[in-house]
């Protein structure tokens, strides 16, 4: 078991703290920006907090919706996120989480943002459950939406083998 790890989450210990820390920890590893930090404070609001609060006040709302692109700040910049939305649905008591990729790393970057969006659903459903009375909801998975899927040339090697020992 690890620091992260939620009893209903399938991913577990170790792997699971690496994809997950800069959610809890809120670190930006050097980066100009990560995921976790756009949600979380950037814009000077817990988009976390305020998908949460969405779905208390109207369980099958559609607004509960997090942005990650900065207009203002990401308007100059040749590296902008990739991932631009979030958005958390709640039908039949079932919670999904929907996520939109401008743009996607197939290869090396797609596991670890799987992983760590479907860490962020698991999350709101345990958050959203420890609130509500009555029927629990269930975690009804990822629908993941990337208009731009790629492989980098200096990964190509290596996928092109891992595609040959899967065949």
């Amino acid at each position: 078991s690890g620091k992260f790890d939620i009893p209903s989450c399938p991913i577990k210990g170790d792997a699971l703290y690496e994809y997950v820390k800069s959610f809890e920890i809120r670190d930006d590893q050097g980066f100009v920006y990560t995921y976790p930090n756009r949600i979380l404070e950037h814009f000077g609001v817990d988009q976390f907090e305020t998908m949460k609060q969405r779905i208390l006040t109207a369980t099958g709302s559609n607004r509960a919706v997090a942005v990650t692109i900065d207009p203002a700040l990401d308007g100059d910049r040749e590296d902008i996120p990739c991932l631009q939305v979030i958005q958390i649905l709640v039908r039949d008591g079932e919670l999904t989480i929907h996520c939109f990729f401008r743009s996607n790393d197939i290869f090396g970057a797609f596991y670890s943002n799987m992983f760590f969006i479907t860490y962020i659903g698991i999350k709101m459903k345990e958050e959203v459950n420890k609130e509500i009375m009555g029927d629990k909801l269930n975690f009804g998975g990822l629908h993941y939406h990337s208009t731009s899927g790629h492989i980098y040339s200096n990964d190509m090697r290596a996928a092109r083998k891992l595609i040959s020992a899967n065949k």
